[in-house]
């Protein structure tokens, strides 16, 4: 209203107290015919013109007794040319301010080795395989340009772990 929260919408399952709960299946139908394309689910928040802005937020279950529910995010497959691309991005700042940051992280353990970071591309059978690019943004203001820092862990009783840098090994040509 003028002066208010507008109204909330809900899509829960009901609770099970002797097997799984249900499931949210957001689907859209298929594309037929030339340059049809399968329609889009758009998730978005609105605009806050005086407060900060809503979330989008995707969290796993919670398992008291076994291992945590997962969040994927894949991209479409095709059949005939490239798989589809994600892109994960924050806009560019306004007037003031600095772009968002993106943050990977994984949770702490107490009792186990914590979770581990991959980033590796596919192998290319008829061509070559993708690259890993590490890049900052230039500094144009005349002040200092920012860094990439890579630190190994440490540890309180053994030795700290080693940052490893290799180039691949070639069969025709040197490496």
């Amino acid at each position: 209203g003028g002066a208010g929260t507008s109204g909330v919408l809900q899509f829960q399952t009901g609770q099970a107290t002797a097997g799984s709960s249900g499931s949210i299946d957001l689907t859209t139908g298929n594309a037929a015919g030339t340059n049809a394309a399968s329609g889009n689910i758009v998730a978005s928040i609105g605009t806050a013109s005086n407060s900060v802005g809503g979330t989008v937020q995707f969290t796993g279950g919670l398992s008291s007794s076994a291992t945590g529910g997962h969040v994927s995010l894949r991209s479409g497959a095709s059949t005939a040319t490239s798989s589809g691309e994600v892109v994960i991005r924050t806009p560019d700042a306004g007037s003031s301010g600095v772009s968002g940051a993106l943050m990977f992280t994984t949770g702490a353990s107490s009792a186990g080795s914590s979770g581990s970071i991959t980033m590796a591309t596919g192998t290319a059978v008829n061509g070559e395989g993708g690259s890993v690019i590490l890049s900052v943004g230039d500094t144009t203001n005349g002040a200092v340009g920012s860094g990439i820092v890579a630190t190994a862990g440490a540890s309180s009783s053994a030795t700290g772990g080693m940052i490893s840098m290799r180039s691949a090994v070639g069969n025709a040509k040197s490496s």
